[in-house]
């Protein structure tokens, strides 16, 4: 073979290497091409879904709300999902996408709605590998439990509360107003919700007044006939056990000594209660006088809503069981000064011995019922007229006593102890709705 020749076949097998290259390389565009489009479609798809996510979320949340909606049927239940979500759909912004087979399901035992939806997501490069259309289901579930509250407030009606506070209206006008908006907050049932918050009153001054429940409560006659009580013996006068024999409230049997703080106001006790028309009249009868025995008031406050006492306060205002988790239990104390009235040693006992009583029973008080999971919120109104450093401590007590520092509330005008019944109000109402 010549040179010429052998020259000319390396020529050619050039070429055609040239060629097969050309080849591979449109072939590796195509593919590219394909990899790019079927990435951009399915970034489409992923926003696609993630908006019809956000959509399906609102509306089984709108459904959950209808459970809580007196007399609701399945059926409304599932138009109030089906108009949030079109309502929502509407701002979707791939106009290609379809939604098919929209599903809403009630589950009433569970309090639950779930909500579901097809959705086609056509694509616009990807078909030169195959691929005409993303297809997926999309779905939610709202868990909407609404839970009952038990809220027992335990409110200062000491003679001091016949006081101005700093806005120029007596103390006790101001409290009274500030409890009556707390109770027609929590037991509302406007728009048809329903309801099944309770409210029970424990008044306090000197003594409480545990009114027709008497004879189940305490033992013996008191010297004057009153129906008004004292601790408990022993370990039961800081805690919530069920009344025995026993560990029946003690009251003043004879006359007390001079020097002695006990009075009886004229106001009792209110078992839980969602009547608010029964829980205004009460609170409206609220008259001050007497000394500050707030750790009483905190006992009977809690013993309203224990469920150890379900045999004394029955029927309507038998308390839930403390592992009952349909039902928020809570109790609000207020004060407008520092606790100095008790009777463990002596009826007639020094100022000190009384005060350091009634705040240690009453600081045993808050740390027990925090233990059964009550929530506790505490309320100080006026105490810029205390002095130091009463003041200082009754502020740290209130402080500790609550569930968190920031459940005690210092008020000093009428508008702020408002402010601070009503944000308990509408705390207890957020807890009240888990989702």
């Amino acid at each position: 073979m010549r040179i010429d020749d052998i020259q000319n076949l390396l020529v050619r097998a050039r070429r055609d290497e040239r060629g097969s290259v050309a080849i591979i390389f449109a072939f590796s565009i195509f593919a590219l091409c394909g990899v790019i489009g079927l990435a951009v479609d399915a970034s489409r798809a992923y926003s696609v879904a993630a908006r019809t996510q956000a959509i399906l979320d609102t509306a089984s949340l709108a459904a959950g709300k209808m459970l809580d909606v007196a007399g609701a049927t399945d059926a409304e239940v599932m138009v109030s999902a089906a108009a949030f979500y079109n309502a929502n759909l509407a701002g979707q912004k791939d106009v290609t996408a379809t939604f098919e087979n929209l599903v809403v399901t009630p589950h009433r035992g569970s309090q639950t709605v779930s909500v579901s939806v097809d959705v086609v997501v056509p694509t616009i490069f990807s078909g030169v590998v195959g691929f005409s259309q993303f297809r997926f289901k999309r779905d939610s579930m709202v868990i909407y439990k609404t839970r009952g509250i038990e809220l027992a407030m335990v409110l200062d009606i000491t003679g001091s509360m016949s006081e101005l506070e700093a806005g120029g209206s007596s103390k006790i006008v101001a409290m009274k107003k500030a409890a009556k908006d707390a109770v027609a907050k929590l037991l509302d049932t406007t728009g048809g919700t329903i309801n099944t918050n309770r409210i029970a009153l424990a008044p306090y001054a000197a003594s409480v007044n545990v009114g027709a429940f008497r004879a189940q409560i305490a033992a013996g006659p008191s010297y004057s006939g009153d129906d008004c009580v004292i601790e408990r013996p022993g370990a039961t006068a800081t805690n919530d056990d069920a009344i025995s024999g026993g560990t029946r409230a003690r009251v003043m049997a004879s006359a007390p000594p001079p020097g002695s703080k006990y009075s009886c106001p004229t106001s009792s006790i209110q078992p839980l209660t969602n009547s608010i028309d029964t829980l205004n009249t009460k609170i409206d009868a609220y008259a001050p006088g007497g000394w500050t025995a707030g750790h009483l008031g905190t006992a009977w406050g809690w013993n309203l809503i224990s469920p150890n006492f379900a045999s004394i306060f029955s029927g309507s205002s038998t308390p839930a069981a403390y592992t009952d988790d349909t039902t928020i239990k809570a109790v609000m104390i207020m004060t407008d000064g520092i606790f100095n009235t008790a009777y463990k040693s002596s009826n007639a006992s020094s100022d000190a011995v009384q005060t350091t009583e009634s705040e240690g029973d009453f600081a045993s008080l808050c740390s027990a019922m925090k233990l059964k999971g009550i929530k506790v919120f505490t309320v100080g109104f006026g105490f810029a007229a205390v002095s130091e450093p009463k003041r200082t401590t009754a502020k740290q007590l209130l402080t500790d006593c609550a569930s968190d520092p920031a459940n005690f509330f210092d008020t000093e005008t009428e508008v702020e102890i408002g402010s601070a019944f009503n944000t308990i109000a509408e705390q207890l109402s957020t807890l009240r709705v888990g989702s």
